[in-house]
């Protein structure tokens, strides 16, 4: 029985079927007969030039299979030795082209994805990157024809005169971070027109278009003296307006004294001007003669009412005041979360240990980036003197748009939403980032309203009530529309009264209560 194996072995052997003879010589009884150490002998060797064809041919695994079993034959022989650290060797290299070949991929598809199309293109160029290299250079291909669409498009929206389409057509596809010659050259001229029109707009009074204008360029990422200094003289143009709504219309005419010197030829700045030097005039006689006297004693009268009144009447001047809302608070909603609620259109985040302590701090390293977020008009842009990264890059300035990642660092990152269309509240979801106070995880940036109730498109989601609870400003205070009832200190809230601080406050199912965020 034992020949007859020994002869199926020779014959495999014979025919070239090394590893149907190896799985027979490998047996003990085999090495032990005469003619089976023989057979070992010569299926040893051929298995040993096997593997050195199948290292030639880069084979490495095959090779590596071969050397083994021919070292399980006959033992650690000098050939085979030999052919084993050639193998390794070869490993080595494979491992370490493979590791090349990797990074040029990662380098090369960077660069694609950032616009640098010819420089992923040349990376690429010798051939060695495989399929993976194949399908990169198939994507550059596609956004060059990408470019040169979005380029000949924008070139006849310009030829149109239409400066807002080619805003639009760049900032669609994200253009403006290519760094194609031809995208440089189109954005180079919208530039130069957006900031002419947008000077012409303010020299005519026309600050709203030229606001519209300014935003949408600013979108286009491109910095230069022109466009911060029309920044400027809108956002002063924006100043004085809120003034002279605050009443303070000296102010204004200081602000816009200066603005005549970005905007020379704006005619309408020094009737302004005039106006509002003689609105302040008018105001400060009126403060002056019989009406002024009578302010000045009502107001003693006041003070001297508020002396002597009655603890009831300071109870009820205690409520009015607890019941104006301040510009940022915490939001605590039972069986629900803890939510601070900034009310200012400009908000600054970054590390709590900062110089300049940010109206949101988080806990985070000192050299963390400050960063702020303002809201203009329904949209929202950050701001910051060092790059952050939103969705993964670096940026100093950028239109936020729903679903937004924004990392300050590595470990401080956080998400922005605007979960409901109709609403131009947005909330931001600490994703890394840390508060001092943990119960704290989303922040709220409020502007008109906020909304409560079940779904996603809620600034707060909770299944305790059926239908949607709107809290909403007015006249300094937050106020309630809700199907259910109303109760605060278990009392109904009363017609135009707001929800005072500090209170417990009863909406259905929902309870909670407002309280003031230091710092």
């Amino acid at each position: 029985m034992l020949i007859v194996k020994i002869k199926q072995a020779e014959c495999a052997l014979a025919d070239g079927r090394l590893d149907e003879a190896f799985e027979i010589a490998k047996a003990e009884e085999v090495r032990r007969h005469h003619r089976g150490q023989k057979l070992i002998g010569k299926l040893s060797r051929a298995l040993a030039k096997r593997g050195q064809d199948n290292l030639s041919a880069n084979q490495t695994q095959q090779a590596l299979s071969d050397c083994n079993k021919a070292d399980k034959l006959e033992g650690n022989l000098p050939q085979i030795t030999k052919l084993r650290q050639a193998i390794c060797t070869a490993m080595e290299q494979n491992a370490l082209a493979s590791q090349k070949r990797s990074v040029k991929l990662a380098q090369a598809k960077e660069h694609i994805e950032n616009g640098w199309l010819s420089v992923g293109e040349r990376i690429l160029a010798d051939g060695s990157g495989g399929h993976e290299a194949d399908v990169l250079l198939q994507q550059a291909t596609a956004k060059r024809l990408q470019i040169d669409s979005v380029v000949a498009k924008a070139r006849q929206a310009l030829k149109r005169n239409d400066l807002e389409s080619a805003i639009d057509i760049i900032i669609k596809v994200n253009a403006a971070s290519n760094q194609n010659e031809a995208i440089a050259e189109v954005i180079a001229q919208i530039k130069t027109l957006a900031n002419q029109r947008i000077r012409d707009n303010l020299n005519n009074g026309r600050i709203d278009l030229a606001n519209t204008l300014l935003r949408k360029l600013v979108l286009l990422a491109v910095e230069s003296v022109d466009t911060r200094e029309l920044s400027l003289a809108v956002a002063q143009c924006r100043q004085a307006a809120e003034l002279v709504e605050a009443g303070q219309p000296q102010a204004a005419a200081q602000i816009l004294q200066k603005l005549k010197a970005i905007l020379p030829s704006a005619k309408w700045l020094q009737t302004a001007i005039t106006q509002a030097q003689k609105a302040a005039e008018a105001v400060d006689s009126l403060n002056i003669g019989p009406l002024g006297l009578f302010i000045s004693n009502t107001a003693k009268d006041n003070d001297l009412a508020e002396e002597d009144s009655l603890p009831s009447l300071e109870n009820n001047t205690k409520e009015r005041t607890d019941s104006q809302l301040p510009s940022k608070f915490v939001l605590q909603v039972d069986g629900v979360g803890s939510f601070f609620v900034f009310r200012d259109k400009i908000i600054t985040a970054g590390p709590i240990s900062s110089s300049a302590r940010p109206d949101l701090g988080l806990m985070a390293d000192p050299s963390v980036s400050v960063a702020s977020i303002e809201r203009m008009d329904e949209d929202y842009f950050l701001h910051s003197q060092k790059p952050v990264y939103i969705n993964d890059k670096p940026v100093t300035k950028r239109l936020l748009t729903d679903n937004d990642r924004i990392a300050l660092s590595a470990k401080c990152r956080m998400k922005f939403y605007v979960p409901n269309a109709a609403s131009t509240t947005a909330v931001l979801d600490l994703d890394g980032a840390r508060l001092p106070r943990p119960d704290v995880r989303r922040i709220i940036l409020m502007d008109r309203d906020i909304l409560i109730g079940p779904g996603f498109n809620n600034h707060i989601r909770t299944e305790q009530v059926e239908n949607t609870v709107t809290l909403f400003v007015q006249n300094g205070k937050l106020g309630c529309r809700a199907k259910e009832n109303v109760m605060v200190n278990n009392q109904p809230l009363e017609f135009d009264a707001g929800f005072p601080i500090g209170s417990p406050i009863q909406i259905g199912r929902i309870s909670l209560v407002l309280t003031k965020l230091d710092g």
